[in-house]
């Protein structure tokens, strides 16, 4: 046989112990299941005043699937299944160990709420440490004193001297990046300060500068964002007479320490402490706690952290919240107080010591906070507002002003979910029947193994090889997408040898028929393949089909089984085609050619007449 036809071997050959070798040196691995390892598995419905509902719009489901699914990626549970079914909703969470933390944790009613921003910075990175230890030297930081204390003195200080901290003087880097911390006339267009350009003041007794952070462009998960009365917007930079500006001057320091608050050095220099700082764990989470806590992108990757005071209000003082155009044709974010002490007022409150840099709101920004995640964190720029007349505004896409609207509405689960049916799997009982499972797959491929061989011989052995291949990729697949391999998948895995040897059985009976018509096996072996190969393709498909119906139409258990049988089908095509043929072809044109009775092929009786046409 020429080389070039044995190409296709040595080609899934080097596919499959390549992959296997990268996948070992990755140290990737599929994830076990719920019934392969232990967990919990929980069937929750709706409940209203103790009572079951039934009739429950799917929006409000599908958020509050969402909500479950942030929940448990925050407890650090791999590979949960979480899905609708009907108005209940099931979670599975495979290989937890606090079974009744993660319970609580799924049918908890979280609180949105709204917390004072202490202080901002980026997710930490490499050279931080060196970078703080140059700033804090530059600046002349006593030994033990943080850039947080120093700045908290300073407003400390300022309200004491003028009864208020001027909108403004607040030190760089405690603003959240891309906005300004300012209180903007009516009647104008709101809008986000430049980046890493210089916020101004409104109208006011002083203007000082405002260092910005980064700029937050291209953010549409969570965006920081200014909380503007409807029509009023923040302006920069003072207007002299004469339509000139008028330059920006920065106060003599009042700490005890003399240092510079207002640069910014010292405003990078609070940035990175605070981003050098832990992110509080979801158990010390309370609202009564100081906390550091991210905001995440649309991939989940952290891109700011916040220090976050104690929570002001809640998203109990909520009524709406809806995303919208302004005039401008931007997306903004209308949310809508509820009257009275219970809402609006409560929230006037806050943003009162926000605009006037109370040291319980130092940079003048509110966070929104739904389980642990900084969903916006707007700048406050006026001390009091209409219930129905705020607008949140920022550089938001469609997508993501429905997003923070949809928090906004239903921060807390939008519908009470309890447990309907709790089930918990033993990790003793999920390695049992991981061992069942593979016990039943070792038996099933040995019979089998044994019947082909016996059989058919050297084809048998071509027949099990190519399984052997098949099973290669596909570990390698599973193990290179982190899939979850369930019993049901080790079922499907199991049912799929069948499948697989169905396509050597129809390819070697083939071989036969074409001996019998007066072929040589050399000959056989690689004519036989072309019909043998259409038959093949039409019953995988049929299999395909089945396994993509399961696969769409169903969820769970059933799901796993359709994805392993879907994918060994596929792997069965492709072993068929690149191992199976060339090694069977090159069996059979070199001399063992000349011993039919090695490849399950009976000898031709002497007085048997070969057909005309036969080749030799």
């Amino acid at each position: 046989m020429r080389a070039r036809n044995l190409a296709p071997l040595f080609f899934i050959l080097a596919v499959a112990i390549g992959l296997l070798v990268w996948n070992f040196i990755k140290g990737n691995e599929p994830q076990l299941g719920l019934d392969l390892q232990g967990g919990v598995s929980v069937v929750l419905q709706p409940v209203e005043d103790g009572e079951v509902v039934e009739d429950v719009d799917s929006d409000l489901i599908d958020q509050s699937i969402e909500i479950i699914r942030n929940r448990i990626d925050a407890f650090g549970v791999a590979e949960p299944e979480i899905s609708s079914q009907g108005s209940t909703v099931l979670v599975q969470l495979p290989g937890i160990e606090d079974q009744e933390a993660a319970l609580d944790l799924v049918g908890q009613t979280a609180e949105l709420r709204f917390r004072p921003v202490i202080s901002v910075g980026e997710p930490p990175k490499e050279g931080d440490d060196e970078r703080i230890e140059e700033l804090r030297a530059a600046l002349g930081m006593p030994e033990g004193v943080t850039a947080q204390q120093v700045s908290a003195e300073e407003q400390q200080l300022m309200l004491e001297q003028s009864g208020t901290v001027p909108p403004g003087t607040v030190p760089p880097g405690t603003v959240p990046p891309g906005t300004t911390a300012t209180t903007a006339p009516a009647e104008t267009t709101a809008t986000t300060g430049p980046p890493g350009g210089e916020g101004a003041a409104p109208a006011g007794p002083t203007r000082y500068r405002v260092a910005q952070g980064p700029d937050t462009t291209g953010t549409t998960a969570t965006t920081t964002t200014d909380t503007t009365a409807t029509g009023s917007t923040d302006t920069t930079g003072t207007t002299a007479p004469g339509g000139g500006t008028e330059p920006v001057e920065t106060p003599e320091p009042l700490n005890q320490y003399g240092i510079d608050v207002y640069s910014e050095e010292f405003g990078e220099l609070l940035s990175l402490e605070t981003s050098q700082r832990e992110l509080t764990p979801p158990e010390d989470d309370q609202a009564e706690a100081t906390v550091i806590l991210p905001e995440l992108d649309a991939d989940g990757n952290e891109v700011r952290r916040y220090e976050l005071g104690p929570t002001e209000l809640t998203g109990d003082a909520l009524e709406n919240a809806v995303p919208s155009l302004s005039p401008e044709g931007a997306w903004v974010v209308l949310p809508t107080f509820k009257e009275g002490a219970e809402g609006i007022d409560q929230f006037n409150e806050v943003a009162s010591r926000c605009v006037a840099r109370d040291p319980s709101c130092p940079t003048g920004a509110l966070g929104i906070v739904l389980d642990g995640v900084v969903i916006s964190a707007p700048n406050i720029q006026q001390p009091t507002y209409e219930r129905d007349q705020i607008q949140i505004t920022g550089d938001f896409t469609r997508e993501s002003a429905e997003s923070l609207a949809l928090a906004l509405r239903y921060g807390a689960l939008p519908v009470e979910l309890e447990p309907q049916q709790v089930q918990t799997v033993s990790a003793t009982l999920g390695e049992g029947a991981l061992r069942t499972g593979i016990i039943a797959g070792a038996v099933a491929i040995l019979l089998v193994g044994a019947y082909m061989c016996v059989y058919y011989r050297l084809l048998g052995l071509v027949g099990m090889l190519s399984l052997v291949v098949s099973g290669l990729l596909l570990w390698s697949i599973i193990c290179w997408l982190g899939a979850t391999l369930t019993l049901a998948g080790v079922v499907g895995i199991v049912m799929s040898i069948g499948v697989s040897l169905d396509s050597n059985v129809v390819y070697y009976e083939n071989i036969k028929d074409d001996i019998r018509n007066g072929r040589t096996l050399g000959s056989a072996v690689d004519r036989a393949f072309d019909s043998a190969f259409s038959t093949i393709v039409k019953a995988d498909l049929a299999s395909l089909i089945g396994a993509g119906l399961l696969y769409f139409l169903t969820v769970g258990p059933v799901r796993g089984f359709a994805l392993y049988l879907g994918l060994m089908t596929i792997l069965d095509l492709v072993a068929s085609y690149f191992f199976m043929r060339p090694l069977a072809i090159a069996l059979g044109q070199s001399k063992l050619g000349n011993r039919p009775q090695l490849f399950g092929i009976p000898r031709p009786q002497a007085s048997e007449p070969v057909a005309a046409g036969g080749e030799a």
